[in-house]
């Protein structure tokens, strides 16, 4: 049973971060388009118990964001 999801970001390649626990995967997405925002290079949901729920491209796909909308640029 699935007890509830995670977000997992990378903001630097192969450093895993891993968010709060959120009780639905439309929270998740939320959180998932906070960090994207934040600059984070990609952001992935999982279950609780580590099961991949949702891959990058597809969080980006339900956000309908492009490759270049997480990346923060020059100021």
């Amino acid at each position: 049973m699935i007890n509830y999801f995670v977000v997992t970001a990378s903001t630097t390649p192969g450093v895993p971060v891993i968010g709060p626990p959120c009780p639905s995967i439309e929270k998740a997405l939320c959180g998932a388009k906070s960090l994207l925002g934040d600059g984070a290079v990609m952001a992935y949901i999982i279950d609780s118990d580590g099961n991949m729920i949702l891959p990058a491209d597809q969080v980006r796909f339900r956000l309908k964001l492009s490759d270049s909308a997480s990346r923060r640029r020059p100021v």
